[in-house]
């Protein structure tokens, strides 16, 4: 539960046909109490009590994983681009080499 996770953000495009995961899981909401955090290419970014537990349990056995998780890769504070982000999730999805999903 304390581990931190890390990882790095980087651009893809779905037509050049990537190989990743996608993962779909329940958001709820940050812990203020038990606040989670994700670092990611040097910066560190609040995450849900869940989202850490999904990454934690999906990353067991594998070092390096490219996945999708719609909090990190969606800037949630951009409506325009989180308009058109959402839009595409249905694409994104079906793209994915793996969708991974986590009920807790």
């Amino acid at each position: 539960d304390t581990e931190t996770i890390r990882g790095r953000m980087r651009r893809m495009v779905l037509t050049g046909i990537p190989k990743y995961d996608a993962l779909s899981y329940v958001w709820g909401r940050p812990d203020p109490l038990s606040p989670k955090t994700l670092e990611v290419n040097g910066g560190v970014l609040k995450i849900t009590t869940n989202l850490h537990a999904a990454l934690t349990a999906v990353m067991k056995g594998s070092a390096n994983l490219t996945i999708w998780v719609d909090a990190v890769c969606i800037n949630q504070e951009d409506l325009l681009e989180r308009n058109q982000q959402v839009a595409m999730m249905s694409q994104i999805y079906k793209s994915a080499t793996t969708v991974r999903i986590y009920l807790g």
